[in-house]
């Protein structure tokens, strides 16, 4: 159909690109999913354009075509071509008609042009085969009545005729620039708020907050509040469950080979770790600890820490810590501490606190 090609010339015009290969085909499918959020296959895209399969092509095609150019509906996009093609083709100046051009014109005049006047007016338009043998029989110049009469009947048309095509608002393009607007109103306020109330942690029971300086009387007390258990072969050092590389660490402090050292007057604000061990040779201790220095930085790992004999013999919470890069080496690893609290119904915001 011309109207169907019609449709695809207007869609390359609207993206400056013309479709000739399956890569343009890809690439207006997803121009146009981004436009109107409807899916559409570049296949259906090149049937449309007639490059592969039946010239048939379904009105769903056309009409988001349509609505990608903007149109309500493939019958709202062929009506208007045919408006402004039908108003291309009538001369804008009656006087330089010639008599085939009135004839052919007849129809199209201005409702306040009085057909059976054109003689007065110096117009002398070419009968119709219709109207040419009444006319010869000597019939009124009533005969041309119906043609008045349905010029009458459609001012629009005869007012296009003479007068520019305006071409209202397409319904589609306001409700869309509606959204547009509305959109970016939301993304305004919602860009307002956010920087007045700035993210912060959902609201917190008391009851669940485990603070730097609780104790605890053994590995079972503390142990239980995350869901794990004494009863494994190293209970002082266990992955917490469904969190990868964060450790729950119940160590001794001034511990006999790996020092665990710090400020127990600030509960280990830093904690030190070493290798010693005078029953092994120097070089073994040397490469425990540059091992360990590796996995840690390796492994970017969060320690949950509780130290017993720091205050006395329980274990007291020192808060949660990771590796501090810019004091460790490969003869020692150095902790820090990032947070001294924990929401226990929270634990996914430590993720937020690793390397």
């Amino acid at each position: 159909m011309e109207e169907i090609e019609t449709l695809c010339r207007a869609v390359e015009v609207a993206v400056n690109r013309k479709m000739s290969v399956a890569s343009d085909f890809k690439w207006l499918a997803q121009k146009i999913f981004e436009r109107t959020h409807e899916q559409i296959s570049y296949m259906t895209l090149m049937r449309a354009w007639g490059y592969v399969g039946s010239s048939v092509v379904g009105k769903g095609t056309l009409n988001i075509l349509s609505h990608f150019l903007g149109y309500m509906s493939f019958e709202d996009f062929a009506a208007r071509e045919a408006l402004a093609t039908k108003h291309q083709s009538v001369p804008t100046n009656v006087d330089e008609k010639t008599n085939e051009e009135s004839a052919a014109a007849q129809t199209e005049l201005p409702a306040h042009h009085d057909v059976g006047t054109t003689k007065d007016e110096g117009l002398t338009p070419k009968a119709s085969p219709t109207s040419a043998e009444p006319a010869a029989s000597g019939a009124s110049p009533t005969s041309t009545e119906p043609a008045a009469s349905e010029e009458s009947s459609s001012p629009r048309e005869s007012a296009s005729a003479t007068s520019p095509s305006v071409i209202p608002p397409n319904r589609n393009t306001v409700r869309v620039l509606s959204v547009i607007i509305v959109l970016l109103l939301v993304v305004i306020g919602w860009g307002s708020y956010a920087l007045t109330h700035r993210t912060e942690k959902p609201a917190v029971d008391e009851r669940y907050i485990l603070r730097k300086g609780q104790s605890f009387a053994s590995y079972a007390d503390y142990l239980s509040l995350f869901g794990l258990t004494e009863d494994v072969d190293h209970p002082w050092s266990q992955p917490l469950p469904h969190h990868n590389n964060i450790i729950v660490f119940g160590g001794q402090y001034h511990h006999p080979r790996w020092g665990n050292e710090g400020d127990s007057t600030d509960l280990l604000p830093t904690r030190t770790e070493y290798w010693h061990d005078d029953s092994l040779p120097a070089e073994v201790g040397e490469i425990m600890i540059r091992e360990h220095y590796y996995v840690q930085k390796e492994s970017n790992r969060l320690i949950i820490t509780f130290m017993k004999d720091l205050v006395d013999t329980t274990f007291v919470f020192c808060g949660v810590y990771r590796m501090s890069l810019e004091q460790s080496d490969t003869t020692h690893v150095v902790w820090e501490r990032v947070a001294d609290k924990i929401d226990l119904l929270h634990l996914e915001y430590l993720e937020q606190l690793r390397n």
